[in-house]
C-alpha cells in the first residue's frame, strides 16, 4: 500500500472515531438534560397516583426495598442522606405500617428492612396507577415510535445495570 493511499485510510480511521465519539457525547448531553426532566415528570405521576397516602421519598424507600436494597445504611447511600436521616423516615415508615425493621440474624448491629402487607398493597397500587398515567401520555407516540423507544429504554437498562 502506497503512503498517500495509508494516509487517507489513516485520516478516514480518525474522522470515524471523532464522529463516534463525538455521537458519544451528544447522547450523553440528551442524557443529562434528560434524566432531571424524566424524574420531575415520574414523580408528578407518582404523587398525582399516591393521592396523599405516600411522599416521594416514601415511595423510593418502598422502591428499593422491592428491589431488594433491605438497609438503612444501603438506602441512605442510594438517597444521598445520612444512615440517622434515613432511620428517622424508616421509623414515620413503621408506623404507617409500611415496613418491619427486623435484626440481621448475620449481625445483630444491622436492621434488615422488608414490606408489610400494607406496604406491598400501597407500592404496588401506586405504581400500577403512575405507570397507567405515564402510558397514556405515550397514546401520543405511534406504534412504530414506540418499540424504538422500548428498546432503546431497554438498551439504557443495560448498560445502567452493567454500568459499575
Amino acid at each position: 500500500m502506497n503512503e498517500g493511499l495509508l494516509d487517507l485510510v489513516l485520516r478516514y480511521i480518525d474522522y470515524l472515531s471523532n464522529m463516534i465519539l463525538s455521537k458519544r457525547r451528544v447522547v450523553s448531553q440528551l442524557w443529562m438534560e434528560l434524566a432531571p426532566t424524566m424524574m420531575r415528570r415520574m414523580r408528578e405521576q407518582v404523587m398525582k397516583a399516591s393521592v396523599g397516602t405516600l411522599t416521594m421519598p416514601q415511595y423510593r424507600i418502598l422502591a428499593n426495598i422491592n428491589r431488594g436494597l433491605n438497609s438503612i445504611g444501603a438506602i441512605a447511600e442510594h438517597h444521598g442522606v445520612t444512615q440517622p436521616s434515613m432511620s428517622k423516615m424508616i421509623g414515620l415508615m413503621e408506623s404507617k405500617g409500611f415496613i418491619v425493621r427486623k435484626t440481621s440474624l448475620l449481625d445483630k448491629r444491622q436492621s434488615v428492612l422488608s414490606m408489610t402487607s400494607k406496604g406491598k398493597k400501597i407500592f404496588f397500587e401506586v405504581r400500577g396507577r403512575a405507570q397507567h398515567n405515564i402510558a397514556e401520555k405515550l397514546d401520543e407516540i405511534s406504534d412504530q415510535e414506540i418499540l424504538v423507544l422500548k428498546r432503546s429504554l431497554e438498551d439504557i437498562k443495560q448498560v445502567l445495570k452493567n454500568w459499575d
